[in-house]
């Protein structure tokens, strides 16, 4: 699997999108909606055998949307 932020092409993170693609096909996996944009790179941790990815989401770079501060995470399967 791979997880991106916004679309998979060029550095376009905007949309405020989080997106995991299967790493072998480019299939579109899950996708959902962040609070801002999240123009960070994606960490992964594991607690007791689970696996996560959280990511920062501010929003500062795109000046027509809000800004805050928060880090997400989700549980993978």
């Amino acid at each position: 699997m791979h997880v991106c932020a916004g679309p998979a092409r060029h550095h376009d993170l905007l949309d405020k999108k989080f997106r995991a693609y299967d790493k072998s096909t480019g299939e579109l996996l899950w996708e959902t909606t962040l609070p801002f944009s999240g123009k960070a790179t994606p960490a992964t941790y594991e607690v007791k055998g689970h696996q996560f990815v959280v990511i920062a989401a501010g929003g500062r770079k795109n000046p027509k949307s809000p800004s805050g501060g928060v880090y997400s995470a989700f549980s993978l399967p």
